[in-house]
C-alpha cells in the first residue's frame, strides 16, 4: 500500500493560489499536521503568505473545553492574528476578510454533524456567499476515520443548532472535502471553492484512516481512533443524566452514573454481536457530571470497527438504562423522533427506521461528491 499524502503535503499545488503580494488565512487548530504528526502552522504561515488564522471549538491548540466560549488575540510566538469562530461571533465579519486573497481549510474531523468543525466550516461558507465574497476558500483534505458507512438520523426543521446545522445524517461518510462539495451544491453558495485532494488514500464501509498515519485527537476527548468510533454514538449521553466519562482518563469510552445498573445494561448491549468488549468499572469524574461521586458503570473497547454503528449502539445503552434526558439530547440527534423511539417497547424493531432506512436517500445523494 502506498503512502498516503495529505492535501497540505502538497506545498507546489498550494502555492498555485497564492499571488506573490498578497495574504492569505487560513481555518485550523492543533491538527495543522503533516502526516508525521509534525505541526507545521510555522512553515504554512511562510510558504503561504498566512497572516491570520480562523479558529473553531476549543481554539488554535485545543485546549479551551467543550462548549466553551474562545476569544480572538494576537499570537506573540506565531505573529498571527487569531479570529475566534467560536465565540462572540460564528462566522467571519467583513473587515475580518478584507487584507486577505485566500483562506486555506486545514483541521482533522470525525465525519459527525454534531462535531462542530463542520458547523464551523459551514457558516464560513454561508458567510462567504452573504458578503458576495472574491476571497477563494481552498479545502486541504484530509481522512474520514470513519470510513463511508451512514447513520441516521436525519436533520430535521426546527431542530437545528451548532451541534447539528447540516442536513445530513449524524455519520455521514464524507471527507472534509467532499462534504464542502455537498454543501455549495446543496446550498447553492455562490462562492470560489476549490479542493485539494489527497494522494493514494483509501477508504471503505467503516475503515477511513490510513494504517501508516499517526493518530492525532482533533479535540481532547478524542484520544484514540477507538474513541473516534465510540463518541460517534456515546456523545448521544451528553443529553442524559449518564455520564460519558468526561472528567475521566476514559472519556466516551467509558458510562455511568452512581447506582447505574451495571449487569443488565452490559447484557442487553452485548446481546447484539458488536465486536467490543464491555467490563464493569468504576470511576470519580473529576469535573463534568458527578463531580468527585463515586460512579458505577462499563468501560468499552472496539476490537473491530467493521459493522460498528455507534448511534444504534447507544440507543441499546439508553434503552437499558432508562436515564433521564434533557432539551440537549434532541439538538444532537437532530430530531425528537430517536429519543421517542428508544423509549419504545418496541425500540429494537423500530430503531432501523430511524438509523438506517432514513440516511439510504443520502447515501445515493451523497455519491456523485466522491473524490475516493
Amino acid at each position: 500500500m502506498s503512502h498516503v499524502v495529505l492535501a497540505v503535503e502538497k506545498m507546489e499545488v498550494l502555492k498555485r493560489f497564492i499571488t506573490p503580494g498578497t495574504a492569505s488565512g487560513i481555518i485550523t487548530n492543533q491538527t495543522c499536521t503533516d502526516s508525521s504528526n509534525n505541526f507545521i502552522l510555522n512553515d504554512l504561515k511562510r510558504e503561504l503568505n498566512i497572516n491570520k488564522a480562523f479558529t473553531p471549538e476549543h481554539g488554535l491548540f485545543g485546549k479551551s473545553g467543550g462548549g466553551e466560549k474562545v476569544n480572538s488575540y494576537f499570537d506573540k510566538n506565531f505573529q498571527l492574528k487569531v479570529v475566534s469562530l467560536y465565540g462572540e461571533n460564528f462566522k467571519p465579519k467583513p473587515e475580518d476578510l478584507s487584507d486577505i486573497q485566500v483562506v486555506f481549510y486545514h483541521i482533522q474531523d470525525l465525519g459527525l454533524r454534531f462535531y462542530t468543525y463542520v458547523s464551523t466550516l459551514f457558516k464560513f461558507m454561508e458567510a462567504l456567499h452573504e458578503q458576495k465574497s472574491a476571497v477563494k476558500l481552498v479545502i486541504l483534505d484530509r481522512p474520514n476515520p470513519l470510513g463511508r458507512a451512514v447513520e441516521g438520523p436525519m436533520l430535521e426543521p426546527g431542530f437545528e443548532s451548532f451541534v447539528g446545522m447540516i442536513p445530513v445524517p449524524v455519520r455521514y461518510g464524507l471527507t472534509i472535502g467532499e462534504l464542502a462539495l455537498f454543501l455549495k451544491s446543496k446550498f447553492k453558495f455562490e462562492i470560489d471553492l476549490e479542493v485539494v485532494g489527497m494522494d493514494n488514500y483509501e477508504i471503505t464501509e467503516f475503515r477511513g484512516w490510513p494504517r501508516d498515519l499517526m493518530w492525532n485527537p482533533p479535540s481532547s476527548a478524542i484520544k484514540t481512533l477507538d474513541t473516534a468510533y465510540l463518541y460517534s454514538g456515546l456523545c448521544l449521553l451528553e443529553g442524559t443524566d449518564l455520564s460519558e466519562g468526561r472528567g475521566t482518563g476514559s472519556p466516551f469510552r467509558i458510562v455511568g452514573k452512581p447506582g447505574f445498573n451495571t449487569e443488565i445494561v452490559m447484557e442487553f448491549v452485548l446481546r447484539k454481536n458488536y465486536l467490543v468488549r464491555a467490563q464493569p468499572a468504576e470511576f470519580i469524574p473529576e469535573f463534568s457530571k458527578y463531580k468527585g461521586m463515586l460512579c458505577t458503570g462499563i468501560i468499552f473497547e472496539i476490537l473491530s470497527p467493521d459493522g460498528f454503528r455507534g448511534i444504534d449502539f447507544a440507543s441499546r445503552i439508553l434503552y437499558a438504562a432508562n436515564p433521564v434526558y434533557n432539551d440537549f439530547f434532541d439538538k444532537l440527534a437532530g430530531t425528537d423522533r430517536l429519543r421517542k423511539t428508544i423509549k419504545n417497547p418496541e425500540m429494537e424493531r423500530l430503531i432501523d427506521i430511524i438509523l438506517i432506512t432514513e440516511a439510504e436517500k443520502f447515501k445515493l445523494e451523497r455519491e456523485k461528491y466522491f473524490l475516493y
